[in-house]
């Protein structure tokens, strides 16, 4: 049941995100003291909207937990090695992978042997041993990269929205500069073209609006 629930858990972990700014969501370089406050009120206010829909439930635990670290350092509650419920202590590990070689705002992808020598590097101090040590043996099987390479071989033409992590297809004939808009959180996500492969990046809110402007000043069809 765990692992059942850990597939599906993706698209969920970051919900509370919705409640965050693109503005920080979208921030290039790091951020102050005040904005990381900001985002680490994530995990909570995902979990709050779950609480009330019944068959969310199950998922609180993958959203609220997976900041937290084995050290007792992370967020929201602070808790420490096994006090982290065993969801969270997964979802750590999985998002940590995902987030390292995967194409961010503020970072460039890894590749996957660099991000696993990282989450290794991390074992006991953000990370529980145990579930390092299940993961590094679940990829080293080939369990983990092909999960995500077998996708791309049945759809080449998807990517992962930079913000819910739900994927997207598009038409063969899409270029860079193209827009899709995730069918889940509704963001829009500019397609652009980096080492062979399709890559999304998240537009702010503001900037659409700036650029359907744009379009509407320099229409023909303006209405006067």
């Amino acid at each position: 049941m765990l692992w059942h629930y850990s597939k599906k858990v993706g698209v969920l972990r970051d919900v509370g995100k919705i409640a965050v700014g693109d503005r920080i969501l979208n921030k290039p370089s790091a951020l102050t003291q005040k904005e990381y406050e900001i985002m680490k009120l994530h995990p909570e206010r995902g979990a709050t909207m779950m609480k009330d829909v019944a068959f969310l439930k199950p998922f609180i635990p993958y959203c609220l937990y997976h900041h937290e670290r084995w050290d007792g350092k992370g967020y929201p509650q602070g808790s420490k090695g096994r006090k982290i419920p065993i969801e969270g202590r997964i979802v750590a590990v999985a998002d940590t992978f995902d987030a390292m070689t995967s194409k961010r705002p503020y970072k460039s992808v890894i590749d996957s042997e660099s991000a696993i020598a990282e989450i290794k590097k991390c074992s006991g101090s953000q990370f529980d041993p145990k579930i390092v040590d299940a993961f590094v043996q679940r990829f080293r099987k080939g369990k983990i990269e092909p999960l995500l390479q077998n996708y791309y071989a049945i759809e080449k033409n998807s990517i992962a929205c930079p913000f819910c992590s739900t994927y997207s297809s598009f038409s063969n004939k899409a270029k860079t500069g193209d827009v899709l808009k995730c069918k889940v959180c509704h963001r829009c996500i500019k397609l652009v073209r980096e080492h062979n492969q399709w890559l999304g990046e998240l537009i702010p809110e503001a900037e659409m609006i700036l650029e359907f402007f744009d379009e509407f000043k320099n229409s023909d069809n303006l209405l006067y």
